[in-house]
């Protein structure tokens, strides 16, 4: 989708919603705001309001709260600045506003070789590694963490019986601290701003992801 036409959809996007709970009705209210062009891309941020249920003197009453929460758009690929459970309530409501139905913005994923490469172009730089898709009797995943991952012979095993789902590194040429998982999930350990992370995925994340078919 062109940049003019993102611009244009979520430009002004405001919507009320009637909640009702025991005698009361609430509005609750979700607006993008703060839209710019950045990078190519698009800037912004979208915030919801939520039910708050409060004990008071032994009585539930409910306040609202609002969240608020960047996002850039680039190309086809959204990210979304915030916890993931939030971020997939997002990426939902985004696919509302620009595709007129849910369901339209999918997840993205990165190919095994990503995570792979990330811990061996540099072993010493890579603090957590976690394997799934185990193929092992009652085992889940696989982890391997500090000092076991200087042992090549544990991380192969790890390798021989599963897949590589999460890997925590220190980014070699800004000296971050990131975890990333298959699935796209990526979490900054150190004190990053929001732009700089967005620059980091979109610079060298971004050409990995595979494309939904």
């Amino acid at each position: 989708m062109r940049t003019d036409t993102l611009v244009e959809k979520l430009k002004g996007w405001k919507e009320n919603i009637e909640k009702e709970v025991g005698e009361k009705v609430f509005t609750l209210r979700q607006e993008v705001s703060g839209l710019e062009k950045w990078k190519d891309g698009i800037w912004g941020s979208i915030s919801y309001d939520l039910l708050v249920p409060i004990m008071r003197r032994n009585e539930l009453h409910y306040e609202i709260s609002t969240k608020t929460t960047g996002f850039f758009i680039k190309r086809d690929v959204l990210a979304v600045l915030d916890k993931k459970r939030r971020a997939n309530r997002i990426a939902d409501l985004m696919s509302r506003i620009l595709f007129l139905s849910p369901g339209k913005i999918l997840k993205a994923s990165l190919p095994d070789e990503f995570l792979r490469k990330l811990h061996e172009e540099d072993p010493e730089a890579t603090s957590v590694v976690f394997f799934d898709q185990v193929d092992l009797p009652n085992v889940n995943k696989l982890s391997l963490y500090g000092s076991a991952l200087s042992s090549s012979s544990a991380y192969q095993e790890g390798l021989k019986h599963g897949k590589i789902y999460y890997v925590v590194f220190r980014e070699r040429k800004h000296g971050f601290v990131l975890g990333i998982t298959r699935d796209c999930v990526i979490t900054a350990f150190s004190k990053i701003s929001d732009r700089d992370l967005v620059d980091y995925i979109f610079n060298e994340i971004f050409p990995f992801i595979i494309r939904s078919s």
